[in-house]
């Protein structure tokens, strides 16, 4: 099919046909099981891994009350860990959260020495999370925070 014809396909649907928009929604304050994966990326010119979550179900919620619901089967959110700031040195903050909280737990559970295998052996590894909402403060969105990771 030619790009044109797919256009054509599209153009001559209805609303139904198009895709919807991806929510972008931070996980509540809790405790949850959650499938992980990884994903190397540059974000401004700056290493960065993402780290992607599909949730399984929710263990706890850390403020029942509070107007936060359980995640849903598959509902999906990232964190992402920008390793370097914009003069090229180590950002201190996200390298540091990404050893102790993320890549400790998985090192020792894999057993593998190297970050990217330790990574890649982990690929949709059960965990349960710990997380908090962090208020990013150039977009004035939350976003997911994880305070713990462990292997499940």
């Amino acid at each position: 099919m030619t790009a044109n014809t797919d256009l054509d396909t599209l153009l001559d649907g209805t609303l139904d046909d198009l895709a919807d928009l991806p929510v972008f929604e931070p996980y509540p304050a809790g405790a949850h099981r959650v499938r992980i994966s990884f994903e190397e990326k540059v974000i401004n010119k700056k290493p960065a891994v993402e780290l992607k979550l599909v949730g399984i179900s929710t263990e706890e919620l850390a403020e029942p009350g509070e107007g936060d619901e359980p995640i849903k089967v598959g509902q999906e959110t990232q964190v992402l860990y920008i390793m370097k700031k914009d003069d090229g040195t180590p950002n201190e903050v996200s390298q540091g959260k990404f050893k102790e909280v993320i890549m400790k737990p998985l090192i020792e559970a894999t057993g593998q020495t190297k970050l990217r295998d330790a990574m890649l052996a982990a690929k949709d590894m059960e965990v349960l999370v710990v997380t908090k909402k962090r208020l990013n403060k150039q977009t004035d969105m939350f976003n997911t925070d994880i305070v713990k990771l462990m292997v499940v």
